[in-house]
This record gives structure tokens, sequence and C-alpha cells, in this order.
């Protein structure tokens, strides 16, 4: 099984543990409205009944009991509570196999960004420092057609040479070195924005990305 399969199914088994947690934590909402209320509707009374119901048949009399006299339907309030902290917890572990993998990319993101940038700066190094270096093959070679007996004016001429091809050499396996990482952080990125749309489309936002984050 592939990485992105993977993902996918702890995406798919995050964003199903979420949406329990919200659907129930706004069942336990609606149902604190209604009961509060001192009159109801029959319509409000029916909602109600249907909560407790649903409730019932979802996670049995540990949350909602039955009345052994008048069959009437009695929430406990704090073991349901317990069940949207537990589906909640469970919605955050799957989710946070996902955010560490983004918090691990960032990481070699930056790693290799730092890289990069030292090895740009290598670049702009050389590209500003060839003309100085053309000036000066240009006064040796002058150099030494004027003084073609002169040998240690030869050999000058020979070292400038030298230094130029290695100055060139030494900027071509650096733009190369740069344009590879550039490649790799493009991917890296991609894989980034990736983990970021599953997270998304699973139900966490991106303040709830950020919180998961800083728990890794």
């Amino acid at each position: 099984e592939g990485f992105d399969g993977a993902n996918d199914k702890i995406t798919t088994a995050a964003g199903i543990y979420k949406a329990q947690s919200v659907q129930i934590q706004n069942m336990a909402d609606r149902y604190d409205t209604l009961s509060k209320m001192t009159k109801r509707t029959a319509d409000e009374e029916e909602e109600l009944q249907g909560i407790l119901v649903t409730l019932q048949e979802e996670f049995g009399r540990s949350v909602v009991s039955i009345d052994d006299e008048t069959d009437a339907l009695n929430l406990n309030r704090d073991a349901l509570d317990q069940v949207i902290a537990r589906t909640a917890l469970l919605a955050d572990t799957e989710a946070l196999k996902l955010v560490h993998q983004l918090k691990e990319k960032r990481k070699v993101i930056k790693l290799e960004q730092d890289e990069k940038d030292a090895i740009d700066g290598t670049i702009d190094s050389i590209t500003s420092s060839s003309a100085a270096m053309a000036e000066n093959l240009a006064s040796e070679a002058a150099l030494s057609d004027v003084t073609a007996t002169n040998i240690i004016a030869f050999d000058e001429f020979g070292n400038a040479v030298d230094r130029a091809t290695k100055n060139t050499n030494t900027l071509r396996e650096s733009q190369d070195e740069s344009f590879a990482l550039g490649v790799r952080i493009n991917e890296l990125k991609e894989d980034e924005l990736l983990l970021v749309e599953q997270l998304t489309d699973a139900g966490w936002d991106e303040q709830k990305i950020e919180e998961l984050l800083n728990q890794t």
C-alpha cells in the first residue's frame, strides 16, 4: 500500500470521528436548549424525545437509561460528555498522524531551503566576482603578450586561466545543486499542501491544525 493510500485511510477515519464528534455535540447542545424550556411545543417535545431515542440507540443505557416504571428516557449528561470527549480524542489521534507528517515536511523544507539559500549566496558571490576576474584575465593576457619572453608573466597568465576555469566550474555545479534543491523543495511543498488539504477535508481548519502542530 502506498503512502498516499495510507494517508487516505487516515483522512477518512479522522473525518468520520470528527463528524461523529460534531454531530453528538450538536445533539447535546440541542438537548440542553430543549430541556431547559419550561414550556415546549409538541414539535419541540417530539424533537427532544427523538434526541434521547437516537442517543439511547447509539450508546445504550450507559448514556440514556429507561425508567422501569414510566419507560421515560433519562439522559446521563456526564456520560454523554465522556462519549463526546472520547470521540473527539479518536478524531484528533487520527489527525495527529497527518499533522506529524506535516511538521516533518516543514522541517525538511526549512533545511532544504536554508541549504539552497546558502548555495544561492555562493552563486551570487561567484557571479559578482566574474567581471573582476575577466578584467584580471585580460590584463594578464596583455602582459604575457607584451613580455612574451617573461616566463613569470606567462605563468601568471596561466594561473589566471586556471582560476577562471575553476570559478566557472564551481558556478555550474552550484547552479545545478540549486536547481535540484528547488525541484525538491517544490515537491515537498506539494506534499505539505496535500496534507493540509486532507486535514481540512476531514474537518480541521487552519487554527485547529496549528493547535495540533503545537501538541507534537
